[in-house]
């Protein structure tokens, strides 16, 4: 085990990754035969068979002992890169600059007070919020360009940590003049009509949700409008009239600006965690994992 080199981590995680030896050896700028060399050197350093076999062909999918020592290389490498940064923070003269990304939709419903106790926990870093698009934020997590990302649903991957700090929930948001509002403070799937508007700029498990709720209401999901901006989705619920299905936290501008009513989705409800996002690693290491929780959204 001494021999294992990060490199040689990294072709093997880059094999699990693109699920190619061939994509492996050019993303880590070495040939094919380098790659099934450095597979072999490992697996025999190891004492064990890291990727599945099928005869003399061996593929990429790992088996269950290669899982447990994948996820080993994965932290180690993390860690490496973590103390590395600390290397070049201490050669720097210049203060270390961080970056959270928050996903824009729900930015403006964020408490102050709970983003300032954010920032203590950075200590003398210099701390820079950016609005971002969910998508984006968990690319630049994976890359370690940002430390921190602030994002609705949940979070599960090798590439970074999650804990999750608040629960969400979906609502339709209607204009004044629409008849719904006469159904009191709650109405069901069924009820919120034919067509309509649905926020885009959800997690792929919530849109599937909402998809699956609509289909089960006899509403098909094809007759709502797909929305990924909320200004957008504020500017047609008040031209069009319709409904609008949309997180309640990703609402709270066009409730506190336009007059909107919020109407509870039931039967069945959509509720949505709200978590931070770190590179694989960091979460435990930064003591971010007790991260206070509590009034985080206003």
């Amino acid at each position: 085990m001494n021999n294992i080199s990060i490199r040689k981590m990294k072709v093997i995680i880059s094999a699990v990754d693109e699920g190619s030896f061939t994509r492996a050896s050019t993303k880590q700028s070495i040939s094919q035969p380098g790659v099934t060399i450095i597979v072999n050197q490992v697996e025999e350093q190891t004492q064990c068979d890291i990727f599945e076999r099928t005869g003399t062909s061996r593929s990429t999918k790992l088996t269950e002992k290669g899982h447990q020592v994948v996820e080993v290389f994965r932290r180690i490498i993390a860690e490496y890169e973590y103390e590395l940064n600390r290397v070049k923070e201490i050669a720097s003269s210049e203060a270390n600059e961080k970056e959270i990304l928050v996903q824009h939709s729900f930015a403006s419903a964020l408490n102050g007070h709970w983003l300032h106790s954010l920032v203590n926990t950075f200590g003398n870093d210099n701390i820079k919020f950016t609005l971002s698009e969910r998508s984006n934020i968990f690319t630049k997590i994976r890359d370690r360009d940002a430390c921190m990302g602030i994002i609705e649903g949940e979070g599960s991957s090798d590439f970074y940590d999650y804990k999750q700090i608040a629960t969400d929930r979906i609502v339709a948001i209607v204009p004044k003049n629409n008849k719904l509002i006469d159904l009191g403070t709650s109405i069901s799937w069924k009820e919120i009509g034919k067509k309509g508007i649905v926020y885009s700029g959800s997690s792929p498990s919530t849109l599937r949700r909402i998809d699956g709720n609509l289909q089960s209401a006899g509403r098909e999901p094809k007759n709502f409008l797909r929305v990924n901006s909320a200004e957008l989705v504020t500017k047609l619920v008040e031209e069009t009239g319709l409904a609008a299905v949309i997180p309640a936290l990703a609402a709270s501008d066009m409730l506190r600006t336009k007059g909107f009513s919020s109407l509870e989705l039931k039967d069945p409800e959509i509720k949505i965690p709200v978590g931070v996002v770190t590179p694989w690693g960091l979460m435990h290491k930064s003591g971010f994992s007790s991260l206070n929780s509590g009034n985080v959204f206003t």
